[in-house]
């Protein structure tokens, strides 16, 4: 931030300066529920920041990333940043083992699909309706397999 290539979306990050003085041990824990805001100053800067991240991390960078950006999302804010989740998600896939959330994954997958069909984006909608058919354990009654029945038949 000091140097102009990080930006606060909000005023909230001034907070952090309390941490830098000492004043509160703790404020690293208690920072999380803060919900600070940050974007780069331009795409080039975050580019050049991912590139910075050895090859072997960035799998691992991604799976918390898109872990932290759904469990913080309200559900009525989903459908706003589900392409900013999912992007995150298909980029570490192989890491996802646990089933449950490999099923709550594919969901994901299943209503961005849903959601780039329904802006003709087709080649974006075919690729996140692959990654949930591909993600999710077949199971000939699940709503997800029924779907992705409906969407190649229409």
């Amino acid at each position: 931030m000091n140097t102009g290539y990080l930006l606060s979306i909000d005023l909230k990050y001034r907070t952090f300066s309390l941490f830098n003085e000492g004043i509160n041990s703790d404020f690293e824990s208690e920072s999380e529920n803060l919900g600070i805001s940050f974007k780069f100053l331009h795409d080039r800067v975050q580019q050049s920041a991912y590139a910075l991240i050895p090859i072997n991390e960035r799998n691992d960078i991604h799976l918390k990333t898109a872990r932290i950006l759904h469990s913080r999302i309200l559900p009525e804010k989903l459908n706003d940043a589900l392409f900013d989740i999912v992007s995150h998600y298909i980029q570490c896939l192989d890491l996802i083992t646990n089933p449950a959330e490999r099923i709550s994954v594919a969901k994901l997958f299943l209503k961005a699909g849903e959601k780039a069909k329904d802006s003709t984006s087709y080649d974006v909608a075919i690729k996140y309706l692959i990654a949930a058919r591909d993600f999710c354990p077949p199971n000939p009654g699940s709503l997800i397999t029924t779907s992705l029945l409906i969407y190649s038949l229409s």
